[in-house]
């Protein structure tokens, strides 16, 4: 029987981009998405060379040479493949088997091998199309390097062309001794960084220390959601091929509903996972103690950590399912109104995802990747982490009808962005790179930040001078533009938001309020009943009709009034003059692999972006402004910027 026990780390993958359709030997079609580099077409060197023909938003046709690479087992160039797991339940089991399952019907892959610890392994990943390899594992400090050296020489044996790391203890024991002159490429994913969990300080300094010490010996890394990529920046694990992907699923089939004695005519919910604190499940028992949830029925289906037999309150409208199979979970999740997630800490969530596939929407605590699935009143509902009262009050104003009605929204977003095929994509992009940079032997990334000291004082010095001569300089205007404000609209003069800055930290930059106070809600509203207003949000993240706008916010963002605040950020150290444009957290998935570069300098008031073209350029665009000032920044480039700023500005170029 499959156990529905998580693993404290949870999973990865996906991503989303318009398909399109390659031929290849033996009449066999698979997708490619636009835009990507064809799937191990890196693999040149040993596979054979390939001919591409490619035509926006048209069929790729792949052309094998002679010489190529044949079918499985029809070539010695084929890939081997292998896997590296201790404990594999809950979403890291779920990511790894829907990985090798891909893998093993892929052609270009040769054989698939699995290396676990048959103790800890449970039977998510029993009958996995792999060749197994058994270990022991051990989480004692004197017994790492014993651990680590028994994987090495299983590795030798094998001898694999790419080795993934799953987990943090794997990704320990695989890269402990692993030497710079390692046969084969090694792609490690956390599934949920140690030092983002809720363990004591200390140990989430230990952990940060060693995932910093072991980062540069794998070729790549994988964090599952951009809250857990940001997290590793700010504790100082960089990497040249540190990768974000979502999760993703393959596509739910309808299922004979379970014999569950519930369907009344109440609001049911259910929880999937540990009954443990980290799940949140102490939190959710306490609130249905609450009279207000006395209609809504909460059914649980897991059970506690370690087999233990936790006392569960004996209440009414709460029941206990225990142990449901895998295979059957969409069958359960079908039969209830919504799927509740109130963890402490999540990695990604992988429980949000099942649910949304199945049409149902998600009632989560704001943490971690949940955040990036779940869309406030979209398609589920959020409340702050270990709140009770935000759980109840989450709760308590719910409908079926509403249910309803963000499920179907639910079930569309899943197929917009997390559909399987698309992650295992990801996935095998993120190894081609990897692979091509072990056979090119290229150089690591000159950082970009590091710039000779004088210049980098020099640049500061600028920063801190010109913006308080601004601020000084400007001062009657400011006086003026607050007073304006204040008088023609309700709410704050300066408005404070997040945005991503150097190393990835989080900033909140200042500005002039230009918008109406309810401004998300009415955001929210007219996308939903302008679908062409929508298409062109989700292009750039910007409308040329807001309707949440001011008219004097319309007269401020024309001619960039409403930045001058940010000289603030300048004087704190948090920008700079000249740089990036400061992204918020929703875009950093756009940045892909140009993000890494991005986290390397302050972003800026102005910058290349801002005097070629502003809002009348593509998203593509920005991003490639952006890469191109940090990898050429000097200060005669900042000069020159800050000098066409000026035209740019008294035009109102591209502003609006």
């Amino acid at each position: 029987m499959l156990d529905r026990m998580q693993d404290p780390f949870v999973s990865c993958t996906a991503g989303f981009s318009p398909e399109v359709h390659f031929s290849l030997p033996r009449s066999q079609n698979r997708t490619l998405n636009t835009g990507q580099t064809p799937p191990f077409a890196a693999f040149a060197a040993t596979a054979g060379p390939h001919i591409f023909s490619r035509t926006a938003e048209q069929t790729i046709e792949v052309e094998r040479a002679p010489a190529g690479m044949a079918g499985r087992g029809d070539s010695r160039d084929a890939l081997v493949v292998a896997h590296v797991v201790e404990g594999c339940q809950g979403g890291v089991g779920t990511a790894v088997r829907h990985l090798i399952e891909e893998q093993d019907r892929d052609e270009r892959i040769r054989a698939v091998h699995l290396l676990a610890d048959p103790a800890r392994l449970g039977d998510m990943l029993s009958n996995v199309p792999a060749q197994p390899h058994w270990y022991t594992s051990s989480r004692a400090t004197h017994r790492l390097l014993a651990v680590s050296r028994s994987i090495r020489e299983k590795l030798r044996e094998i001898q694999p062309d790419v080795v993934y790391l799953h987990s943090t203890f794997p990704g320990l024991y695989g890269r402990l001794v692993r030497s710079r002159k390692c046969e084969w490429v090694t792609v490690y994913c956390p599934h949920g960084w140690a030092f983002t969990q809720s363990v004591s300080r200390p140990k989430k300094l230990a952990y940060a220390a060693v995932e910093r010490i072991l980062a540069r010996r794998a070729d790549a890394i994988i964090s599952v959601s951009r809250h857990e990529h940001q997290q590793a920046l700010r504790s100082g694990v960089r990497h040249d091929h540190h990768r974000v992907i979502l999760h993703g699923l393959p596509v739910a089939t309808k299922q004979p509903s379970p014999a569950i004695l519930h369907i009344r005519n109440r609001i049911n919910l259910l929880f999937i996972g540990r009954f443990d604190r980290q799940k949140g499940l102490d939190l959710l028992l306490d609130a249905w103690r609450d009279p207000r949830l006395k209609n809504f029925d909460l059914w649980l289906i897991g059970d506690a950590t370690l087999g233990s037999n936790p006392r569960l309150p004996v209440l009414p409208n709460v029941h206990n399912l225990g142990w449901v199979k895998n295979d059957r979970i969409d069958s359960y999740i079908q039969s209830f109104d919504a799927v509740i997630v109130p963890s402490r800490w999540e990695a990604f969530g992988l429980v949000a995802l099942e649910a949304m596939r199945n049409g149902r929407p998600v009632i989560a605590s704001r943490t971690g990747g949940l955040q990036e699935v779940v869309l406030d009143r979209v398609n589920g509902v959020l409340f702050e982490p270990g709140n009770r009262e935000a759980l109840i009050a989450a709760v308590a104003g719910l409908d079926k009808q509403r249910l309803a009605k963000m499920g179907s929204v639910a079930r569309e977003v899943f197929h917009t962005g997390f559909e399987w095929p698309s992650c295992y994509e990801q996935w095998k992009r993120v190894t081609e790179d990897a692979v091509t940079d072990r056979r090119t032997r290229r150089s690591p990334q000159r950082d970009a930040a590091r710039v000779p000291r004088i210049e980098a004082a020099l640049k500061r010095g600028i920063d801190v001078t010109a913006s308080c001569g601004a601020i000084l300089a400007f001062l009657p205007l400011l006086l003026i533009i607050a007073m304006a404000i204040k008088l023609t609209s309700r709410g704050p003069i300066l408005f404070g938001h997040s945005r991503c800055g150097r190393d990835g930290r989080s900033f909140r930059i200042w500005k002039f309020r230009t918008m109406v106070l309810n401004a998300d809600k009415i955001l929210h509203d007219y996308l939903r009943d302008h679908p062409e207003a929508m298409q062109e949000w989700k292009k750039d993240f910007k409308l040329r009709k807001d309707p949440r706008i001011t008219r004097l916010g319309r007269f401020l963002r024309r001619y960039s009034l409403d930045e001058i605040p940010q000289l603030i950020n300048v004087i704190s150290g948090d920008m700079s003059l000249v740089g990036p444009r400061p992204i918020v957290q929703n875009e950093v998935e756009r940045y892909a692999d140009t993000y890494d570069l991005y986290t390397r300098v302050k972003p800026g008031i102005t910058g290349l972006w801002q005097v070629s073209g502003r809002n009348n350029t593509t998203y593509a665009e920005r991003v490639a402004f952006d890469a191109f000032y940090v990898n050429n920044w000097s200060i005669w480039l900042d000069l020159s910027i800050i000098w066409k700023t000026f035209y740019v500005v008294l035009a109102a170029r591209g502003s609006y």
